[in-house]
Protein backbone atom coordinates (compact mmCIF):
# COMPACT_ATOMS: atom_id res chain seq x y z
CA UNK A 1 0.00 0.00 0.00
CA UNK A 2 0.79 4.19 -0.34
CA UNK A 3 2.72 3.40 3.43
CA UNK A 4 5.07 -0.11 2.04
CA UNK A 5 2.77 -2.82 3.76
CA UNK A 6 1.13 -5.50 2.85
CA UNK A 7 -1.89 -6.09 4.38
CA UNK A 8 -1.73 -9.45 5.82
CA UNK A 9 -3.71 -8.73 9.17
CA UNK A 10 -7.19 -9.72 7.50
CA UNK A 11 -5.10 -13.12 6.52
CA UNK A 12 -4.26 -14.17 9.57
CA UNK A 13 -6.98 -17.00 10.39
CA UNK A 14 -6.46 -18.24 6.71
CA UNK A 15 -2.33 -18.36 7.79
CA UNK A 16 -3.08 -20.17 10.64
CA UNK A 17 -5.40 -22.50 9.09
CA UNK A 18 -2.67 -22.86 6.24
CA UNK A 19 -0.24 -24.06 8.99
CA UNK A 20 -2.51 -26.40 10.84
CA UNK A 21 -3.02 -28.69 7.56
CA UNK A 22 1.01 -29.02 7.38
CA UNK A 23 1.50 -26.28 4.69
CA UNK A 24 5.12 -24.31 4.51
CA UNK A 25 4.31 -20.76 4.67
CA UNK A 26 6.56 -18.36 3.86
CA UNK A 27 5.54 -14.56 4.07
CA UNK A 28 6.60 -11.37 1.89
CA UNK A 29 5.57 -8.32 4.69
CA UNK A 30 6.66 -5.05 3.15
CA UNK A 31 7.09 -2.91 6.20
CA UNK A 32 6.34 -4.28 9.63
CA UNK A 33 3.97 -3.29 12.90
CA UNK A 34 4.13 -5.36 15.70
CA UNK A 35 0.29 -6.83 15.49
CA UNK A 36 1.52 -8.33 11.74
CA UNK A 37 4.81 -9.61 13.72
CA UNK A 38 2.11 -11.14 16.47
CA UNK A 39 -0.05 -13.17 13.97
CA UNK A 40 2.69 -13.98 12.01
CA UNK A 41 4.88 -15.75 15.10
CA UNK A 42 1.34 -16.99 16.66
CA UNK A 43 0.72 -18.93 13.37
CA UNK A 44 4.61 -20.02 13.71
CA UNK A 45 4.96 -18.75 9.73
CA UNK A 46 7.99 -20.75 8.34
CA UNK A 47 10.05 -18.02 6.79
CA UNK A 48 9.25 -13.78 6.55
CA UNK A 49 10.78 -12.01 3.36
CA UNK A 50 11.95 -8.76 3.36
CA UNK A 51 13.47 -6.13 0.42
CA UNK A 52 16.33 -4.13 2.49
CA UNK A 53 16.62 -0.98 0.70
CA UNK A 54 19.83 0.92 2.42
CA UNK A 55 19.56 3.94 0.74
CA UNK A 56 16.92 6.68 2.37
CA UNK A 57 17.17 8.72 -1.57
CA UNK A 58 16.11 5.29 -3.57
CA UNK A 59 13.53 4.57 -0.74
CA UNK A 60 11.99 8.09 -1.93
CA UNK A 61 12.36 8.27 -5.24
CA UNK A 62 11.14 4.54 -6.40
CA UNK A 63 9.00 3.30 -3.58
CA UNK A 64 7.95 7.56 -2.10
CA UNK A 65 8.62 6.27 1.10
CA UNK A 66 10.56 9.12 3.56
CA UNK A 67 12.29 7.26 6.31
CA UNK A 68 11.88 4.26 4.12
CA UNK A 69 15.48 2.76 5.66
CA UNK A 70 14.48 3.93 9.17
CA UNK A 71 10.94 1.99 8.36
CA UNK A 72 13.18 -1.38 7.73
CA UNK A 73 15.32 -1.04 10.24
CA UNK A 74 12.23 -1.12 12.48
CA UNK A 75 10.54 -4.22 10.94
CA UNK A 76 13.91 -5.50 11.04
CA UNK A 77 14.08 -5.27 14.84
CA UNK A 78 10.34 -6.02 15.38
CA UNK A 79 10.54 -9.47 13.28
CA UNK A 80 14.02 -10.14 15.47
CA UNK A 81 11.70 -9.50 18.72
CA UNK A 82 8.97 -12.22 17.59
CA UNK A 83 11.77 -14.34 16.69
CA UNK A 84 10.25 -15.12 13.42
CA UNK A 85 12.69 -16.89 10.61
CA UNK A 86 13.82 -13.76 8.34
CA UNK A 87 14.98 -14.12 4.72
CA UNK A 88 16.08 -10.33 3.46
CA UNK A 89 16.32 -9.63 0.09
CA UNK A 90 18.62 -7.20 -1.50
CA UNK A 91 17.84 -6.04 -4.80
CA UNK A 92 20.87 -5.32 -6.64
CA UNK A 93 20.38 -1.92 -9.18
CA UNK A 94 17.18 -0.88 -7.63
CA UNK A 95 18.29 2.87 -8.12
CA UNK A 96 17.39 2.75 -11.99
CA UNK A 97 20.18 0.37 -12.43
CA UNK A 98 23.26 1.79 -10.35
CA UNK A 99 24.44 0.70 -7.08
CA UNK A 100 23.41 2.74 -3.99
CA UNK A 101 22.39 1.74 -0.81
CA UNK A 102 23.29 -2.50 -1.01
CA UNK A 103 26.29 -2.31 1.07
CA UNK A 104 24.64 -0.82 3.88
CA UNK A 105 21.94 -3.20 3.30
CA UNK A 106 23.71 -6.20 3.32
CA UNK A 107 25.55 -4.66 6.78
CA UNK A 108 21.86 -3.54 8.22
CA UNK A 109 20.87 -7.68 8.22
CA UNK A 110 24.00 -8.69 9.45
CA UNK A 111 23.33 -7.77 13.04
CA UNK A 112 20.08 -9.77 12.62
CA UNK A 113 21.28 -13.68 12.71
CA UNK A 114 19.07 -14.18 9.01
CA UNK A 115 17.80 -17.20 8.87
CA UNK A 116 18.87 -17.12 5.15
CA UNK A 117 19.99 -13.97 2.47
CA UNK A 118 18.47 -13.75 -0.71
CA UNK A 119 20.38 -11.25 -3.75
CA UNK A 120 17.54 -10.27 -6.45
CA UNK A 121 18.60 -8.35 -9.24
CA UNK A 122 16.40 -5.01 -11.08
CA UNK A 123 14.69 -6.92 -14.10
CA UNK A 124 13.46 -3.81 -16.08
CA UNK A 125 9.48 -4.20 -17.17
CA UNK A 126 7.47 -3.05 -19.86
CA UNK A 127 5.42 -0.52 -19.31
CA UNK A 128 6.83 0.68 -16.32
CA UNK A 129 9.05 3.63 -15.67
CA UNK A 130 12.26 1.58 -15.58
CA UNK A 131 11.38 -0.36 -18.66
CA UNK A 132 14.29 1.37 -20.53
CA UNK A 133 17.04 1.00 -18.15
CA UNK A 134 19.98 -1.60 -18.47
CA UNK A 135 19.99 -3.81 -14.93
CA UNK A 136 22.94 -4.48 -13.30
CA UNK A 137 25.61 -6.56 -15.14
CA UNK A 138 26.02 -9.90 -13.73
CA UNK A 139 29.87 -8.93 -12.60
CA UNK A 140 27.95 -6.57 -10.08
CA UNK A 141 25.43 -8.89 -9.06
CA UNK A 142 28.36 -11.19 -8.49
CA UNK A 143 30.27 -8.77 -6.28
CA UNK A 144 27.56 -7.88 -3.96
CA UNK A 145 27.28 -11.41 -3.74
CA UNK A 146 30.51 -12.04 -2.70
CA UNK A 147 30.84 -9.13 -0.36
CA UNK A 148 27.85 -10.63 1.49
CA UNK A 149 29.19 -14.26 1.59
CA UNK A 150 31.87 -12.35 3.58
CA UNK A 151 29.70 -10.54 5.69
CA UNK A 152 27.31 -13.51 6.71
CA UNK A 153 30.21 -16.56 6.53
CA UNK A 154 27.39 -18.68 8.24
CA UNK A 155 24.20 -17.59 6.64
CA UNK A 156 22.54 -19.48 3.73
CA UNK A 157 23.17 -17.13 0.51
CA UNK A 158 21.18 -17.70 -2.51
CA UNK A 159 20.41 -15.85 -6.31
CA UNK A 160 16.75 -15.37 -5.91
CA UNK A 161 14.17 -16.08 -8.76
CA UNK A 162 13.60 -12.35 -9.98
CA UNK A 163 16.70 -11.00 -11.77
CA UNK A 164 17.10 -11.12 -15.57
CA UNK A 165 16.67 -13.88 -18.15
CA UNK A 166 18.73 -14.73 -21.12
CA UNK A 167 22.47 -14.44 -21.28
CA UNK A 168 22.40 -12.30 -18.31
CA UNK A 169 21.03 -14.87 -16.16
CA UNK A 170 23.73 -17.32 -17.59
CA UNK A 171 26.30 -15.26 -16.46
CA UNK A 172 24.90 -13.97 -13.12
CA UNK A 173 24.59 -18.04 -12.24
CA UNK A 174 28.21 -18.52 -12.68
CA UNK A 175 29.02 -15.26 -10.88
CA UNK A 176 26.86 -16.77 -7.67
CA UNK A 177 29.18 -20.26 -7.60
CA UNK A 178 31.79 -18.20 -8.03
CA UNK A 179 30.84 -15.80 -4.45
CA UNK A 180 30.05 -18.97 -2.77
CA UNK A 181 26.27 -18.78 -2.51
CA UNK A 182 24.30 -21.73 -1.31
CA UNK A 183 21.97 -21.89 -4.16
CA UNK A 184 20.27 -20.19 -6.99
CA UNK A 185 16.83 -20.14 -7.58
CA UNK A 186 15.62 -21.10 -11.29
CA UNK A 187 19.18 -22.06 -12.26
CA UNK A 188 20.52 -22.27 -15.98
CA UNK A 189 21.86 -25.67 -16.99
CA UNK A 190 25.15 -23.31 -17.72
CA UNK A 191 24.70 -22.78 -13.68
CA UNK A 192 24.60 -26.42 -13.05
CA UNK A 193 27.43 -27.09 -15.71
CA UNK A 194 29.61 -24.79 -14.12
CA UNK A 195 29.13 -26.07 -10.84
CA UNK A 196 29.76 -29.66 -11.52
CA UNK A 197 32.97 -28.04 -13.32
CA UNK A 198 34.33 -26.58 -10.04
CA UNK A 199 34.11 -29.72 -8.21
CA UNK A 200 30.47 -29.06 -6.50
CA UNK A 201 27.26 -31.32 -6.65
CA UNK A 202 24.29 -29.58 -7.42
CA UNK A 203 21.48 -30.37 -5.12
CA UNK A 204 17.81 -29.80 -7.07
CA UNK A 205 14.73 -28.66 -4.50
CA UNK A 206 11.34 -28.10 -5.68
CA UNK A 207 11.13 -24.77 -2.79
CA UNK A 208 10.69 -20.87 -2.47
CA UNK A 209 14.92 -20.39 -2.10
CA UNK A 210 13.60 -18.73 1.52
CA UNK A 211 12.84 -22.60 2.41
CA UNK A 212 15.93 -24.25 0.22
CA UNK A 213 18.29 -22.13 2.93
CA UNK A 214 16.95 -24.46 5.54
CA UNK A 215 19.31 -27.39 3.89
CA UNK A 216 22.17 -25.41 4.88
CA UNK A 217 21.52 -24.43 8.32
Amino acid sequence: DGQGRVPLLRFGDAIAQGKEMGLDIVVHTGIVDESTAEMLAAASVDAVMLDIIGDSQVMKQVYHLRDGVKAIRGSLDILHAHRLPIVPHILVGLNYGELSGELNAIDMVSGYDPAGLVVIALSPLPKTPMEHIQPPAPETIGRIMTVARFALPKTPLLLGCARPMGEHKIHTDRYAVDSGANGIAYVSQEGVDYAREQSLEPVFQDVCCSLASQAYT
